[in-house]
């Protein structure tokens, strides 16, 4: 090879590959198989993306995603408790939307939820605990929340699903209310 300097734009040796007439479908054979590696990896992903929707959609209990706080999707049944029709009335927003202003122990929603979400990106990877939603026709249900965290196409979710224990608050407020009445002496024996 002859010496060239700085100057030179293109060495010899390179010069002559891509002089070559082949050169042209080389290119176009990387490029080829660089769609080719694309589209794999794509399907990939949409076969992962649909087979998550089915966990989902099937899960037999209320179930959402949460990612970058805000909901991306739900099951029916979640839709159902809630009271909604259609989950474009729930997609986009965040816990807090879904919740009364305050939660039973005073704290505002959104600030406990943000707090919660907090344990799952500082490392904890699931959450349970008692929240108060809010239905679409305003009342009010307790439930036992659970949290999970995950990835998928490279994002962190948060997987969502509850059960209702308003029947259980019911039971718990009436044992309560009867230890006090036995507390205080006027509790009666039926017998």
């Amino acid at each position: 090879f002859p010496s060239h300097d700085t100057n030179d734009v293109i060495p010899y040796s390179e010069s002559v590959i891509m002089a070559s007439p082949l050169f042209p479908w080389l290119i176009a054979f990387l490029l080829l198989c660089l769609c080719a590696v694309l589209w794999w990896q794509w399907q990939t992903s949409q076969k992962k993306h649909h087979y998550l929707r089915l966990v989902l959609h099937h899960f037999p209990e209320p179930a959402l995603v949460i990612r970058q706080g805000r909901f991306v999707d739900c099951n029916p049944i979640a839709l159902n408790i809630l009271g909604y029709g259609d989950s474009h009335a729930i997609i986009g927003k965040t816990p807090g939307e879904l919740s009364p202003r305050y939660q039973p122990d005073g704290e505002l929603s959104e600030q406990k939820a943000s707090s919660l979400m907090q344990l799952l990106s500082d490392g904890e990877p699931q959450q349970r605990f008692e929240w108060t939603h809010i239905r679409a026709d305003g009342s009010l249900f307790f439930a036992e929340v659970s949290l999970s965290s995950f990835s998928a196409e490279g994002e962190d979710c948060v997987l969502v699903t509850w059960h209702d224990i308003g029947l259980r608050k019911i039971a718990q407020q009436h044992l309560e209310e009867e230890l006090q009445l036995f507390a205080s002496g006027q509790y009666r024996d039926w017998e």
